[in-house]
């Protein structure tokens, strides 16, 4: 700080210095012309200007480089994992509290939430089965009885009636085993979905090792700016893509275990029925 007073007073003092000097040549210059003019006419008068030096200030101006950062960032965070498949804002737009801003992918979470549904709906008809056989086991003790009472008429119409309730469970039956079926297909493709979804995970992960690497070399090699920049975004959108093929892995494991839980269950409700169809065989042989 003092070095820059110092040569700051310099500056004055010789810019001083200059104007002394100048005033001082521009006089002698001025009175040796007037003494010569008045040698040759004898009626010239000799001029002298004087000017006071003035202390002024010198402006510099200079062009520096530099990075504009936002006064104000923040990261958003969002509530389930997913791909990204479309943003509705660009860098630099303002957005407002509950605006739109990304959406995901929701494949495997449609996926289960099929399964969770087939899984419902089979529990829901294996209740509901197992609650008609035993309003259909009361009914048939009433109607076992009626029959006795009414005869050969009202055992003909009890047969017919077991005869329908026969046709309706394996009607039942005919239906989970179709859904089954369909479940097993679904299972199926979830299985070849899952086996590519591993070979993406792996291709991801040796990518995110060989960006991992070149990026630690570039820091080792003392590598900066927009090179070393981009060498760290490859990086980060490699160990992203790892992160996104592992949750569709994830989700499509989920998804096939859904699957079996389901047909296990649907399996567990067809015996139910057909230990229903069992009972009304006896019900029928015995009338």
């Amino acid at each position: 700080m003092n070095r820059s007073i110092s040569n700051y007073g310099k500056r004055r003092i010789s810019a001083a210095l200059i104007v002394c000097l100048l005033a001082a040549s521009m006089t002698a210059g001025c009175g040796q012309a007037a003494t010569e003019g008045g040698t040759e006419t004898g009626e010239s008068k000799l001029v002298v200007s004087v000017t006071k030096p003035a202390v002024g200030n010198v402006e510099a101006q200079g062009e520096f480089i530099g990075t504009l950062e936002y006064e104000d960032e923040t990261t958003v965070f969002p509530k389930l994992s997913g791909e990204v498949t479309e943003t509705f804002f660009e860098e630099g737009d303002y957005v407002n509290a509950g605006d739109l801003l990304f959406q995901l992918d929701d494949a495997a979470y449609r996926i289960g939430l099929a399964s969770a549904k087939a899984v419902y709906d089979s529990t829901k008809a294996g209740m509901d089965m197992q609650l008609g056989a035993l309003d259909m086991g009361r009914n048939s003790d009433v109607n076992t009885l009626k029959t006795a009472q009414e005869g050969a008429a009202q055992i003909r119409d009890s047969y017919a009636y077991y005869e329908s309730q026969y046709s309706d469970l394996e009607d039942n039956i005919n239906d989970l085993e179709d859904d089954i079926d369909d479940m097993d297909d679904d299972k199926s493709a979830a299985k070849k979905k899952l086996k590519k979804a591993k070979l993406a995970l792996k291709a991801a992960v040796a990518a995110a090792k060989e960006a991992t690497a070149a990026y630690k070399d570039a820091l080792r090699r003392g590598v900066s700016g927009n090179q070393l920049s981009l060498l760290r975004m490859t990086m980060d959108e490699a160990n992203n893509a790892v992160d996104t093929c592992s949750s569709t892995v994830k989700a499509l494991q989920s998804a096939i275990s859904g699957y079996t839980t389901g047909a296990d269950t649907m399996e567990g409700t067809i015996d139910s029925l057909e230990s229903s169809e069992r009972g009304i065989n006896f019900q029928k042989n015995n009338l």
